[in-house]
């Protein structure tokens, strides 16, 4: 057996082992994939790791996204390989966030400590967007809240400089490196001010058809009114254009996102999850 880097032109190969949509993150800038093959070079595991805070000055880490394998060879070395990467690109910590408790099993051998919580990530459907709707009625929304379809390449890309200025990412280490095309262009929306964009609320929507909301901010003096505009906008034109079972998955990454959702959508809980971390140290 042998591993091997997994790329956006191998990841097809390691379907059975990594979702379809953790497999589409790997031609971004940040994300990297790992891949166990057998003597036959089928395909026996895979694990896929971001790097966090890789362009800034603060400590790298790495945050998990998947991990399967078939048995304690395939992750051994699948493991031994992940550290010496890490290692290597001078992380200092790495993190995960499972639901199984197979794979807890595993990075607890690995030397991770966990703890049983709820998870970061409220996973809701397109019905329950469609329950706001109910709830206030549809909302007048003004002219100048234009859909990212809209918006030109240079109007985004004037505004992505002042994002990266203010240190505005959302939930996208790797903002700076994606195209605008990257975003659904019918349910994310932007303000406009004298033909420029002053808020933006950004939803990739994944290969498997869930929307992940990404990036919601605005400047100027009428921000908050514009991101009330930006979040009806969306949740309209969600429950307007998507099946009741669409998935949406709101990745709540500190108290303001947290406080909104809790708002929103009262009694909504995330699953139950093991989060753990492991200090990591450069490989001499």
């Amino acid at each position: 057996m042998e591993v091997i880097t997994i790329t956006g032109d191998n990841a097809l190969d390691f379907s059975d082992y990594v979702s379809e949509d953790i497999l589409s993150f790997l031609d971004r800038e940040f994300f990297r994939g790992l891949g166990v093959v057998d003597n036959y070079l089928s395909p026996v595991g895979a694990i896929v790791y971001e790097l966090m805070e890789y362009d800034s000055e603060k400590d790298i880490k790495s945050r998990i996204y998947s991990f399967k394998v078939e048995g304690d060879e395939v992750a051994d070395l699948i493991m031994s390989q992940y550290r010496e990467d890490v290692g290597e690109e001078n992380v200092v910590e790495s993190l995960y966030e499972f639901a199984d408790e197979e794979t807890e099993h595993y990075f607890k051998h690995y030397g991770f400590e966990s703890e049983r919580m709820e998870s970061i990530e409220l996973q809701l459907s397109a019905k329950d967007i469609k329950s706001i709707v109910e709830k206030n009625g549809t909302k007048k929304i003004p002219s100048y809240i234009k859909s990212l379809s809209e918006i030109s390449p240079l109007q985004y890309r004037e505004y992505l400089k002042k994002l990266l200025v203010h240190g505005q990412f959302g939930i996208l280490e790797d903002l700076a490196y994606l195209p605008v095309t990257w975003f659904d262009g019918d349910v994310s929306f932007c303000s406009m001010a004298d033909g420029k964009i002053d808020g933006i609320f950004l939803i990739r929507r994944l290969p498997s058809g869930t929307l992940l909301p990404c990036l919601f901010t605005s400047f100027g003096i009428d921000s908050r009114t514009n991101l009330g505009f930006l979040m009806f906008s969306a949740i309209q034109r969600v429950a307007e254009k998507c099946e009741d079972g669409t998935k949406v998955i709101i990745r709540r990454r500190n108290t303001n996102v947290r406080s909104l959702t809790d708002k929103l959508f009262p009694g909504k809980k995330g699953p139950l999850v093991f989060i753990g971390k492991r200090a990591e140290g450069e490989v001499s």
